[in-house]
């Protein structure tokens, strides 16, 4: 067994349930909960240090506000939104929970956790023993349950309500909420929060900041926040270190190595996200009569509101009408370092709404909107990926190949990259250097971050799917049978030097 790694000075554990950031003393060791000590020892789940804090908080929520009756009739009813197939679902119904699961299921899904063409597989995917009659799944969107007013006595979701489009979207998951609860039913919820710089706002992922915790505690007057607040984080714990994102967790990586300790190695609680440091935030809401704002009934900043209404309009393919809304905030934000991730999503809508307006007609015009916006980028290895992948197209499209590549070698090395994003992003990087005639020196550059994908635990059907998805269509015959010779052999250099240590 791995000795537990030492730890900060902070206190232990702190009374849930609270408005609080991810902590992985909380469960150190494994936890302490009731559903800590149900689910299995060797459930893979324990070492995702991340899902299992906030599958641990919900729980311990639901249990200390007297919701699951262990046993019984299953009168209370449980509604999770985009669960996916997560312990909770089998735990809540273990325990006496009447329980709805519901998430936009999917064979060919983006989310994994979602990836599920039928209704029995999800069911069957429980690592608990529990009354099947008792779950229920529904193929739905948070934002339209299929629930009666008032049905369920508490909601649960896992990180889910951030990925929908924009802000205005999350007011109507949080409605929805309100409608389905009883009065005094709650919701147990955890989502995305930026420790800095924030928020991050690109559609499909809307992580929190301080303001927009704010905004919503002033506009749902009908909730109550369920305890104190605590939103210090204790940066001294290794597990709550953030890991670059191509790299599966360390637990996940190694599991020859026995004790939940193990998972602490490479940080687990915090995810960057664009040259945002993001954190799970957790925190239980009561449903009282007070009254909920609507988006256009809401005192919501200008900034916020500006960039909700021109991201809803691009997304309309009403670019004329985004534009001069998203280049307001690109113009006031990108004079605040502490908005340095809002200016950098806005000036890329900016660039991609002046790209669908014709500018690729004018190269000189948008190559200069192109160059400023990269002065707003962070010195560093930091980057953020879905904004400069736009910026090496564009450039490569009007002819500018070396800086295309140079702006695509960014992204491309950036920790905050994900998995998939480096191999699309390496396809377009070798286009980009073939048109140049560069291809033999990006082959070798390729075959590194290939190689530290593979060795950061990407498995092998994943490997060679993306492989021939995103590099393959690029590369004739003898180059791709070279770059994965070239991938090979650096994985097994790397496997002999750490076998060399082993005396």
């Amino acid at each position: 067994m791995i000795p537990p790694l030492p730890t900060s000075p902070l206190p232990r554990r702190r009374t849930r349930p609270l408005t609080c950031l991810g902590d992985a003393r909380e469960v150190d060791g494994g936890g302490y909960s009731k559903f800590a000590q149900r689910l299995p020892t060797d459930y893979p789940g324990r070492r995702l240090v991340r899902k299992w804090w906030e599958w641990d908080y919900l729980a311990e929520c639901a249990e200390t506000l007297g919701l699951l009756p262990d046993g019984g009739t299953a009168d209370t009813r449980a509604v999770g939104l985009g669960v996916g197939h997560e312990p909770l679902i089998f735990y809540f119904a273990q325990r006496g929970c009447s329980v709805l699961a519901t998430d936009l299921y999917a064979g060919d899904t983006a989310w994994s956790e979602a990836r599920f063409a039928r209704t029995e597989q999800v069911l069957a995917s429980s690592p608990l023993d529990y009354p099947r009659d008792r779950v229920e799944v529904a193929h739905a969107d948070m934002r339209a349950l299929p629930c009666g007013d008032g049905e369920a006595d508490f909601v649960w979701s896992c990180s889910s309500i951030e990925h929908v489009p924009t802000l205005a979207d999350l007011f109507k998951v949080l409605h929805e909420i309100d409608r389905v609860l009883k009065p005094g039913g709650y919701a147990l919820l955890t989502t995305e929060f930026c420790l800095g710089p924030g928020p991050y706002l690109l559609p499909g992922v809307n992580a929190w900041d301080a303001e927009i915790l704010g905004l919503i505690r002033r506009s749902f007057a009908g909730f109550d926040f369920v305890g104190p607040d605590d939103l210090s984080f204790d940066a001294l714990h290794p597990a709550n270190a953030p890991r670059v994102r191509r790299h599966l967790p360390a637990g996940m990586q190694q599991p020859h190595a026995t004790g939940f300790a193990e998972a602490f190695r490479g940080g687990h609680m915090g995810v960057l996200l664009g040259v945002s440091h993001c954190v799970p935030i957790a925190f239980v809401l009561q449903k009282t009569d007070g009254h909920n704002h609507t988006w256009a009934e809401a005192d919501v900043p200008p900034h916020l509101r500006a960039f909700t209404d021109g991201i809803d309009r691009f997304e309309a393919r009403r670019e004329a009408e985004a534009l001069p809304l998203l280049q307001r905030v690109y113009d006031e934000a990108r004079c605040d370092p502490r908005w340095r991730q809002l200016a950098l999503h806005a000036g890329r809508y900016v660039i991609d709404c002046h790209a669908r307006l014709g500018a690729q007609r004018r190269p000189a015009e948008l190559r200069r909107l192109i160059e400023d916006y990269l002065t707003l980028c962070p010195p560093g290895e930091l980057q953020d990926a879905d904004c400069l992948d736009l910026c090496a197209y564009l450039l490569g499209e009007i002819g500018e190949l070396s800086t295309s590549a140079d702006v695509a070698r960014k992204a491309l090395c950036s920790p905050s990259t994900s998995l998939e994003h480096v191999f699309a992003l390496a396809g377009r990087f070798l286009k980009v250097q073939k048109r140049a005639d560069q291809l033999s020196e990006a082959l070798d550059e390729v075959a590194d971050l290939l190689a530290d994908a593979a060795w950061g635990g990407m498995d092998g059907p994943s490997f060679t799917r993306n492989l021939e998805r995103e590099i393959d269509p690029v590369l004739s015959r003898s180059q791709r049978k070279a770059m994965r010779k070239a991938v090979r052999a650096r994985v097994n250099e790397t496997t002999r030097a750490l076998a060399e240590r082993v005396p």
